[in-house]
């Protein structure tokens, strides 16, 4: 992110006692707990009309271009490709480290 973008943000959102708060002092747990709560009340308040703009403009919010069994079989090749020693670890979507 960029410095000025940054500045930006955090002068709107509230000052540097807000990103201090939610980039050091909370618990990765209750960031998360917050974050959820936050995008509960946006999706909330949101009309069918801005979800439907959202998704026409919105690459994070519409399926993917690839089909799911295209990317099944890359994986299925990558496993098989690995090294014996390789083993393979599925993270949680919810759970950025």
């Amino acid at each position: 992110m960029t410095s000025a973008l940054l500045e930006r943000i955090v002068r709107e959102g509230g000052g540097a006692d807000v990103l201090e708060l939610l980039a050091e002092r909370l618990t990765p747990t209750d960031l998360q707990s917050l974050m959820l709560e936050v995008y509960r009340r946006r999706a909330a308040r949101q009309a069918p009309a801005a979800l439907l703009a959202s998704y026409e403009r919105n690459p994070f919010v519409r399926p993917a271009a690839v089909s799911p069994a295209a990317l099944l079989e890359v994986d299925r090749l990558a496993f098989g490709l690995a090294a014996p020693q390789f083993t393979p670890l599925e993270l949680a979507p919810v759970c950025p480290l």
